[in-house]
């Protein structure tokens, strides 16, 4: 009798945990507020939402302007400025006051006779003075041109290094896209796992609460002993724990997903696809390598920095050389 009274407990014991949660044996509903998503949703935008890929892409539009900039070294320069003054303290000449007379007679005709003429003749000049009072406008025109006949290999090695960077930059760029998309993927099949495995799990309960069902209908008969039906209900009751670690592994699969989409945590994501099998065959290892050797980012943007900085130490080697520039400029006033 205290047998029996220990496995009654057991059995009450399991149905108050059954019905603790979400109805058993049943798919929770889809959320009709939910995001759905296939797989082309996810990569769109998690392209479009990555930080990580707005910070490359900004490292590659600063190395286009490096590279810009490094190029005008190897160009003539050409600088134009010009000039525009409106003033009313500019000097002009005024011909209105009082005439000057230069005397035309010289008061002695010569050494030997020194005698003062009768008159001496004048020649009016009019006057004139200098003001700064006049308004107008003045302009000016400079033009300066430079050209950098020998620079050490400063110019066109500092156009290479930049030039290299923005390789290097765009190699890391396809890297992070790269690296992304493989993460969206393995991240969106991990949802559609789990929620596979939520189905099984739940049809499994189902299925066993089914034959639960007939081995209680066939214990009132009288056809099993109250053993057997214990041994259904353990069995039951071990399918539990498994929808619930199936269920909070689709939730966190979900999170993640989310997560790495840098969307709001608090909206519900559900994805849309089915797990299909695509068979491919294996090559042999020597290509795979091959392969991978030649196509991976990581190692060719290591190859280019490393030609980047071949051309620094060229940089700073010709620092200790000459520069020979021609220099030209035409000033108009």
């Amino acid at each position: 009798m205290k047998i029996r009274a220990v496995i009654t407990c057991v059995a009450a014991g399991f149905l108050a945990f059954s019905l603790a949660g979400p109805a058993p044996g049943q798919t929770p509903e889809p959320n009709p507020q939910a995001f759905k998503l296939t797989l082309e949703d996810c990569i769109k935008l998690g392209i479009e939402n990555s930080p990580q890929l707005k910070m490359a892409q900004a490292n590659v539009d600063y190395a286009k302007g490096k590279l810009l900039s490094a190029g005008a070294n190897l160009v003539p320069k050409l600088n134009a400025s010009a000039t525009y003054v409106h003033s009313n303290m500019l000097p002009q000449f005024n011909t209105s006051g009082k005439p000057t007379l230069i005397p035309t007679t010289f008061p002695f005709a010569n050494d030997s006779t020194p005698l003062t003429p009768d008159h001496i003749h004048y020649l009016a000049f009019p006057g004139f003075e200098m003001t700064q009072d006049r308004e107008g406008d003045v302009y000016g025109l400079k033009l300066e041109v430079t050209y950098a006949l020998f620079t050490g290999g400063r110019a066109e090695n500092g156009y290479n290094a930049a030039k290299l960077a923005l390789d290097a930059s765009t190699v890391d760029l396809r890297q992070q896209r790269e690296n992304l998309v493989y993460q969206i993927r393995q991240t969106y099949y991990s949802v559609l796992l789990a929620q596979e495995m939520v189905k099984v799990v739940d049809q499994s309960y189902k299925t066993m609460q089914d034959h639960y069902s007939q081995v209680q209908a066939l214990y009132k008969e009288g056809y099993v002993s109250n053993l057997d039906l214990i041994q259904v209900e353990a069995k039951l009751s071990s399918i539990r724990p498994q929808q619930i670690q199936a269920t909070n592994g689709l939730h966190l699969a979900k999170v993640a997903l989310a997560n790495l989409l840098n969307l709001d945590p608090s909206r519900e994501v559900e994805v849309v696809g089915t797990l299909d099998y695509y068979p491919e065959d294996i090559q042999p290892l020597e290509e795979v390598l091959k392969r991978a050797m030649n196509n991976r980012p990581e190692l060719q943007s290591m190859a280019i920095r490393k030609k980047q900085a071949e051309s620094l130490v060229k940089i700073a080697q010709g620092a200790a050389l000459p520069t020979v520039a021609l220099f030209a400029n035409y000033q108009w006033n």
